[in-house]
């Protein structure tokens, strides 16, 4: 397959055979889905990818490439177009052939590749060639880049993020808070993890386990255990069943604070629910 293609690709022998089962294939056969991966890993060319998004993109009102992409049951095809669409190894031709869709799933997969090998400044970087090319972020974006942030331990970058984001018009997700929360909270800025977790209320974010430990724990570095202690009775009243983090963490900040009566009234909540927790771990 050439590098270049104006609408569709110059088929041959073997190209003909790809359109015949790409017209015939069903999005749950795995192997078909391998067998395109690897054509396209071959031909080193992410145009095949883009004329095949563009060829069934009516399928369900949405790119099946994005849906696949990040819900594939098939791991190693996932990765096999993953490593095909890789941004390193794509020319700028058949990196601006792709759409504005295509192109976040490209990138957002190499950053989260780089996360995975603690190079979180590598994953900013390429995220940034969204913003260079004039695309939009969304909140798959944002989250790739927080993650990134959460590993680098730039808390102030990750607030930044979130205003820019709400900025934007972007709606975030409770992730979205969580992301930032471990990021201020991995950081010791405990009256910036309490005050983005009250923005969560204000902006009728849904605070689930995740961001209640994040704040519980935060308080606990801070030696409030008062906060730490309504916090966790605030997640009883919303009938959120604590875990081990959040009974860990509170009986911490009773421990530290000498508050005898209250430690010992979480600890027996906490055996009731079959968790047996050491405060000083």
């Amino acid at each position: 397959f050439g590098s270049s293609w104006p609408n569709e690709p110059p088929w041959g022998p073997l190209g003909n055979m790809l359109r015949g089962r790409i017209a015939r294939a069903r999005c749950g056969n795995g192997r078909f889905w391998r067998s395109v991966a690897a054509v396209a890993a071959l031909a080193g060319s992410a145009s095949l990818l883009r004329w095949w998004e563009a060829s069934v993109e009516g399928r369900g009102g949405r790119p099946p490439l994005l849906a696949f992409a990040r819900k594939s049951p098939f791991p190693k095809t996932r990765n096999e177009f993953y490593r095909a669409l890789d941004r390193g190894g794509m020319s700028d031709q058949q990196y601006d052939f792709c759409s504005v869709g295509l192109r976040k799933v490209i990138v957002e997969e190499a950053a989260k590749r780089s996360i995975a090998g603690h190079l979180w400044q590598k994953g900013l970087e390429r995220l940034s060639d969204l913003s260079a090319r004039g695309i939009a972020w969304d909140v798959s974006c944002y989250d790739v880049a927080l993650q990134c942030c959460s590993q680098g331990k730039l808390w102030s970058q990750a607030v930044q993020l979130l205003e820019e984001l709400l900025s934007n018009g972007v709606q975030p997700e409770s992730k979205t808070y969580t992301r930032i929360l471990d990021t201020c909270n991995r950081c010791w800025q405990w009256r910036q993890t309490l005050d983005i977790f009250d923005d969560m209320k204000t902006r009728s974010v849904g605070r689930e386990h995740p961001a209640f430990e994040k704040v519980i724990q935060a308080c606990t570095k801070a030696e409030l255990w008062e906060d730490a202690l309504a916090y966790y009775e605030e997640m009883k009243r919303a009938q959120m069943a604590p875990g081990p983090g959040h009974y860990k963490f509170v009986m911490q900040a009773l421990d530290a604070a000498e508050a005898d009566d209250l430690y010992d009234y979480v600890e027996e909540e906490a055996a009731a629910m079959g968790h047996v927790i050491f405060s000083d771990l």
